[in-house]
């Protein structure tokens, strides 16, 4: 007899599929405006002064990536007891709606006039900010996968992602306007973007708190938390794909940690472009994102996540010494769209931001719906959980790669180890198999008959 809980006999909620996308397209443009690697790269250069500037974005990474995934050690037995899981969304929700507030009113009210204390406060804030998104990573998820079915979730994410990172390519080009500014109008920009960020956050997070959540499987009984703990080793070794996965997800976190955050302080070090380039090279990332989560979605519903995983740790791996390669780049003049993009330089920078957002997307693309697809629904919460604490310690490569990188600006030994932990996840990824196709879901369940990134999806 066909079990109604299997996954594959989900139905399409179209409600939630439509409010899914409105929610994800409106965070990822929130987060475009206080984006990492582009705009709070160039926002703690001015901040701390271009020194100590690695470092202190270390910091300031770590703690944003830290964040997402602490909360599921503690939530994961509690959430596989609960039919209603989105009122944690909603708590959710509400905290990071008052974090976003508050990050525009301490940068409007301090500016820099006191730069240590706008730094640490700044910090804590994004801390709580992402702590609190990891309080909603297991409601969303269960509501996706019960609501969504496997071959929709492409389209699902692909289309979140798409829609948001239009809207934010024309944020990119504002940005560029507003970092251009020096003195106290400069921290007035700021603010300026904290606040946009913070209106649209409401209405992106406001959205989702309206889905319509499906009946959940649930345990029956609730763990206590040490015995919730010990039993994701206990999956880890027996489920070679979980495996495989985790230990994907932790050599491309140190990737993308070694590389991308110090790619602009990398630019501005060797006088490569100007301040201001960040809001194109914002757009570019989201151009990146955009244009390639059309190919993205086709091959996770179409051929399977683990090809989407191979081709995105190919260019993943590749991308540092493509970096390292810019300062090789003659600055010969190049005026493209309205001289936006001045130089040969400049325009192959703009590529090389573009890769980066290909590459985040489809990772995240692929990671979550393979995730989704390994654990059995059953036990899916201690899957989420396990998944997302094991990556705490990985949270804080960015700060390691910044005490690699240093003070004297050794970025060449810092991106040379990100590309070798490129290879090592590369290597990784030949090894995992395409666990959709077998038995109807996954071969490594055959009885029973899953986020920074600040990151998993935006939710």
């Amino acid at each position: 007899m066909s079990n109604p809980n299997h996954p594959n006999n989900h139905k399409l909620s179209r409600r939630n599929f439509a409010l899914g996308i409105v929610n994800g397209s409106l965070v990822q443009f929130a987060g475009s405006l206080v984006d990492p690697h582009t705009v709070l790269a160039v926002f703690v250069i001015d901040l701390m002064g271009p020194k100590y500037a690695v470092i202190w974005l270390g910091v300031l990474v770590s703690l944003i990536s830290a964040g997402w995934f602490w909360p599921g050690a503690l939530l994961a037995s509690r959430m596989e007891t609960l039919q209603r899981r989105l009122p944690y969304y909603r708590l959710s929700a509400a905290l990071r709606i008052v974090i976003r507030f508050a990050l525009w009113g301490a940068v409007a009210y301090i500016g820099g006039s006191n730069a240590l204390l706008l730094f640490v406060l700044v910090a804590v804030l994004l801390l709580i900010f992402t702590s609190a998104g990891g309080i909603g990573i297991i409601p969303f998820m269960s509501v996706v996968t019960d609501s969504i079915p496997p071959t929709w979730r492409g389209k699902f994410f692909a289309t979140r992602t798409l829609l948001g990172n239009l809207l934010a390519f024309t944020a990119g080009l504002y940005v560029r306007k507003l970092l251009a500014a020096e003195g106290n109008v400069l921290w007035d920009n700021y603010a300026t973007l904290f606040l946009l960020s913070a209106v649209i956050t409401t209405f992106g997070l406001s959205a989702w708190c309206l889905a319509k959540e499906p009946r959940h499987t649930v345990q029956h009984h609730r763990l206590p938390f040490r015995l919730q703990f010990l039993r994701g080793p206990r999956l880890y070794r027996r489920d070679a794909n979980f495996r495989r996965l985790i230990r994907l997800r932790i050599l491309n976190a140190i990737t993308a940690s070694f590389a991308f955050p110090f790619v602009m302080p990398y630019v501005l070090a060797n006088d490569l472009a100007v301040k201001a380039a960040a809001g194109m090279f914002l757009a570019a990332m989201v151009l990146g994102r955009s244009a390639a989560n059309i190919l993205w979605g086709y091959i996770s519903d179409r051929l399977g996540n683990r090809l989407l995983l191979l081709i995105t740790s190919i260019i993943g791996a590749l991308l540092p010494p493509l970096v390292l390669l810019s300062k090789f780049i003659p600055p010969f003049p190049f005026a493209w769209a309205g001289n936006l993009v001045p130089d040969l330089t400049t325009a192959y920078l703009f590529l090389i931001f573009m890769l980066i957002g290909a590459t985040q997307s489809g990772q995240n693309v692929g990671q979550t719906n393979y995730l989704l697809e390994v654990a059995p629904q059953v036990k899916r919460a201690t899957y989420l959980g396990f998944f997302y604490t094991v990556l705490v310690p990985a949270s804080f490569a960015p700060f390691i790669g910044s005490l690699i990188i240093g003070t004297g600006g050794r970025y060449e030994l810092g991106f040379a180890v990100a590309a070798f932990m490129g290879i090592a996840g590369l290597l990784n990824t030949i090894r995992m198999q395409e666990v959709r196709w077998e038995n109807g879901h996954s071969q490594a369940h055959p009885s029973n008959d899953d986020v920074s990134s600040g990151s998993t999806a935006a939710h």
